[in-house]
């Protein structure tokens, strides 16, 4: 019988070598630094689409609305800011389905429906307090004068023109012209008329910090859509035909401009 004789330099070996475990760990990273990049941008065109459909839900509640009143839509709250929304206005769309959350966008985690500041913004800015006690006023005349803080524009005429024509609200800025929206039927280009747009807004040249009512509790508001170096990509827009698309935020323009420098830009 003819024994075998083996090398124990290969009977004691055993796991894997530093230069194997070493690669592949550098294969592992390698797989992830592209897995990872193709997850969030799916995370992203998820959240966009979201919000598109945020848009889509509310511009659909309005055209029920002016189908239902001679064309005419549903006055905003007597306000300057335009991603402000009555009480009455969101009761309106409310009423056609869905809830709250529609009015927020999911990439703007900031802002969340179930926080006072955001949802009571009136009542809050009145108590001074950053919860309210108590439900929210039934009345209509508060219902209409009362207003939440949204994450969307809202390019509806307000109230204060609704009962005073020849006092319109502050001229939307840049080219073309554009106008707040009170009658689909007077509308030349419906295609081309901005109803609810995402809040891109900034303040200098941050959209992540921007003083607005809230500053008074220390909250600031921010943008929608922020990239990683805290700059908007873009927005969803969506037209008073029905259609919506998403704008870059290099072919958007400073549309409106109020207190403290801030600008929004559709």
């Amino acid at each position: 019988m003819k024994l075998r004789v083996y090398d124990r330099r290969y009977m004691d070996r055993s796991g894997f070598t530093l230069i194997e475990l070493l690669v592949v760990i550098a294969i592992i990273a390698l797989l992830l630094s592209i897995v990872i990049p193709s997850l969030n941008k799916a995370k992203e065109y998820a959240r966009k689409t979201i919000c598109s459909n945020n848009q889509r839900q509310i511009g659909l509640a309005l055209r029920i609305y002016a189908e239902e009143n001679n064309g005419t839509l549903p006055p905003q709250a007597a306000t300057y800011w335009a991603w402000d929304i009555s009480y009455w206005t969101t009761d309106l769309i409310l009423a056609s389905g869905g809830d709250k959350e529609v009015f927020y966008c999911p990439n703007n985690r900031q802002m969340n429906p179930d926080e006072d500041i955001w949802w009571r913004w009136s009542e809050v800015a009145t108590s001074g307090a950053l919860r309210v006690s108590g439900l929210e006023p039934t009345a209509l005349v508060d219902r209409q004068n009362n207003y939440r803080v949204s994450a969307y524009f809202f390019i509806l005429e307000t109230f204060r023109y609704y009962e005073r024509p020849s006092v319109p609200r502050v001229s939307i800025l840049g080219t073309p012209k554009k106008q707040w929206l009170s009658r689909l039927r007077d509308l030349r280009n419906p295609s081309s008329a901005e109803m609810i747009t995402d809040s891109l807004i900034r303040q200098g040249d941050t959209y992540s910090e921007v003083a607005g009512g809230a500053a008074t509790f220390g909250v600031l508001n921010r943008s929608n859509h922020l990239d990683r170096n805290g700059k908007a990509a873009g927005g969803n827009i969506h037209f008073a035909d029905g259609h919506s698309q998403w704008r870059k935020i290099d072919q958007m323009q400073t549309r409106i401009r109020t207190g403290g420098g801030v600008e929004g830009l559709w």
